[in-house]
């Protein structure tokens, strides 16, 4: 890791995980995060006022053992503290803005979301707060990074006695909210859903064969929005076709048998069909 002299070094507790513990590799967008720091004032923040480190990226390098992870920044792009010793504060997400899918406020303290079929697995930092740092600090703290979105894995199984002629023409799941704005300073309360604007995952397009192996994709959708999600799907056996268009609530959620509830950072698995 970078230890130059006035150099920023970055960690985070961990990433939030009801599974297993996260590792370097397994760090979602590639490892990166975006980072944005300003000039300290009591009481006020420009999070304009330090352009150098303005959607800076940095990457996961190593994690010790509380599984605490260390960023690095890109060779020959060090980042520093100001040469007159003045604080810093800062705020870190991931992945970094993208300008389509996520796009950064221009006052720095937000991000807006936008699905789209690429769309990433979202994580802000939870110590995105004005604490202050120098250059006498050794490490700067962001924080655990948690999930701002709720990940869906939708799979498509036959069963043993299905018809081997029937294949899967077309599946897509469809939400009743396509963007949101997540504010980097409210921590867990900072999403918030726009007007209603429905968008569509394209999941399957044309034949597709979905018995060995059965058909499995994770999605990122939001937070709570269940009610307005619904899955299209269209089977054919080359004579007959069939469409039909479900509610997520007449599936269970394969891990709890319970209903479908898309939950902030949740894994959310379901089949929606057997056929």
């Amino acid at each position: 890791m970078v230890t130059e002299p006035g150099s920023i070094l970055l960690r985070g507790k961990g990433l939030e995980s009801r599974v297993v513990t996260r590792a370097v590799s397994d760090f979602p967008n590639e490892g990166k995060i975006g980072v944005v720091a300003a000039e300290y004032t009591p009481g006020t923040t420009d999070w304009t006022s330090y352009p150098d480190i303005d959607n800076a990226t940095a990457t996961v390098a190593t994690q010790d053992n509380n599984g605490t992870f260390f960023f690095s920044w890109p060779a020959g792009d060090i980042k520093y503290y100001p040469f007159d010793g003045s604080q810093l504060v800062f705020l870190a997400y991931s992945p970094p803005a993208n300008n389509s899918t996520v796009v950064l406020d221009a006052d720095r303290q937000g991000l807006e979301l936008t699905l789209a079929d690429n769309m990433p697995d979202v994580l802000y930092a939870t110590d995105n707060v004005q604490v202050p740092h120098s250059k006498a600090d050794s490490v700067v703290d962001v924080g655990e990074f948690r999930h701002a979105l709720s990940k869906v894995t939708i799979q498509f199984v036959a069963n043993g006695d299905m018809n081997p002629d029937i294949r899967l023409q077309q599946l897509s799941l469809n939400t009743g909210y396509k963007s949101a704005h997540l504010d980097l300073l409210a921590g867990d309360n900072g999403l918030s859903l726009h007007a209603p604007d429905s968008f569509s995952y394209t999941l399957i397009t044309g034949e597709t064969d979905f018995r060995n192996p059965s058909f499995s994709e994770d999605l990122y959708v939001y937070p709570g929005t269940e009610d307005e999600t619904t899955l299209t799907v269209s089977l054919s056996d080359g004579y007959f076709e069939f469409d039909s268009v479900y509610a997520i609530s007449s599936f269970q959620n394969l891990t709890t048998s319970g209903p479908i509830v898309f939950e902030r950072g949740g894994y959310t698995p379901f089949s929606p069909l057997r056929s």
